[in-house]
């Protein structure tokens, strides 16, 4: 069976680009009669490496791109051209889903699984309506997300009528697929998994050397890429309040740098912050496991997610969260029992939750336990079965019809 993946870029730096590496990487070590392509644009010119033979990477030029919307050279004639059994269509409101679709129209062999990866546009759009937007961002990202729903009812729309199966990464996307009119047959549940890393023991000792070496207590971590969606601003001036009651807390903010490093460095020497606050950079994955596992808590302020790999990571490592109801996090937390959720753009609710917390051990201990006992389920192998199953329910819905 051929499954061809369709991704923004890659390797990338966040969870839609993980998720294809995992489930790609799982069908061609995992399963003899499984191959997979992942074809993608050149906007990550990274070297791809830890890839099985089984799994090839097509990568196509950028012809025009406006903000992340890139149309890429040759790729209609890629997918009429290329012999898949499934496409596995990933994220939502790119050029590569909007051909592949249009094409589906035309080529009706097409069978396609689409998995969204979170609505970030038409989440901003919601938190305009409600008056939560952030203040900083610019006017003309305001106009964009009050225009969204032109896009969410036109192409969106056809994106999502065009699968025959629609992965939900957390109930949240479930209910807004059902809101865009999508049948509940064609929908499928499926939360995704986290790196083996999180599940080995891991040296204590290294753990308290890091701790020694922070001198921080609390020891607070936010992780994602440094964009306004990710809201670390949010985080930043909350520490302004939380360092009044804890003079030794840290927050270190761990991610990738999208347009916002300077920005939210000059918040924290504004706020007096520096030495509170620090900025790490991209942390190989043997690193960031060891942070987590350091930390007292995830901070995570952000204002749209699909289901966010930084909360399942954190959950996986035992380490209690702090966040905004962004996406599929409301469900997760409430789940595992692992977690507070505070408003959002709120950064005197988090220094509040952050305070209540660190005034209270046994309830952080619970917090971790609980963690702990609901990342054991998150491991790859389930979440790569599982869409197994759903490569073959709509290879075989097809073929019946």
């Amino acid at each position: 069976m051929h499954i061809v993946f369709l991704a923004q870029q890659f390797p990338g730096y966040g969870g839609a680009e993980e998720y294809v590496r995992r489930i790609a990487t799982g069908l061609a070590l995992n399963y003899d009669d499984y191959e997979c392509t992942i074809i993608t644009s050149n906007i990550d010119k990274r070297t791809i490496q830890e890839l099985p033979e089984k799994v090839n990477v097509i990568r196509l030029s950028v012809l025009f791109r406006v903000r992340a919307y890139a149309l890429w050279r040759g790729l209609s004639k890629k997918l009429l051209r290329i012999n898949a059994d499934v496409f596995h269509a990933n994220s939502y409101g790119y050029w590569c889903v909007d051909a592949l679709s249009v094409l589906s129209k035309f080529k009706r062999d097409f069978r396609i699984v689409f998995t969204t990866h979170g609505w970030e546009g038409f989440e901003f759009w919601i938190l305009r309506k409600q008056r939560m937007f952030p203040c900083t961002y610019p006017l003309k990202n305001r106009i964009i997300a009050d225009l969204r729903p032109v896009y969410d009812f036109t192409l969106g729309r056809m994106e999502l009528s065009c699968a025959d199966a629609l992965i939900a990464l957390s109930p949240r996307e479930k209910m807004l697929f059902e809101f865009m009119k999508v049948p509940k047959e064609k929908i499928f549940e499926i939360l995704p998994g986290v790196d083996e890393g999180f599940f080995q023991s891991t040296d204590v000792k290294k753990i308290e050397n890091m701790r020694d070496a922070f001198d921080s207590y609390p020891l607070l971590l936010t992780v994602g890429r440094l964009s306004i969606t990710k809201g670390h601003d949010v985080a930043i001036r909350a520490m302004k309040f939380i360092v009044n009651d804890f003079p030794k807390a840290k927050l270190f903010i761990v991610g990738k740098d999208h347009g916002r490093l300077e920005y939210l460095k000059e918040l924290a020497r504004h706020l007096d912050l520096e030495k509170n606050v620090r900025f790490t950079g991209y942390l190989k994955q043997e690193e960031l496991i060891l942070l987590y596992k350091a930390a007292d808590l995830l901070i995570h302020t952000s204002y749209a997610e699909g289901v966010s790999l930084t909360v399942l990571e954190a959950l996986a490592a035992g380490l209690p969260v702090v966040s905004t109801p962004a996406g599929g996090i409301p469900y997760i937390l409430t789940e595992s029992g692992a977690g507070r959720l505070v408003p959002f753009n709120n950064p005197y609710a988090v220094y509040l939750m952050v305070k209540a917390l660190m005034k209270n051990s046994k309830v952080v201990k619970t917090m971790r336990d609980k963690a702990l006992k609901f990342g054991r389920n998150l491991s790859w192998s389930r979440a790569i079965k599982e869409h197994t199953k759903v490569y073959h329910d709509v290879i075989c819905s097809r073929v019946s019809t």
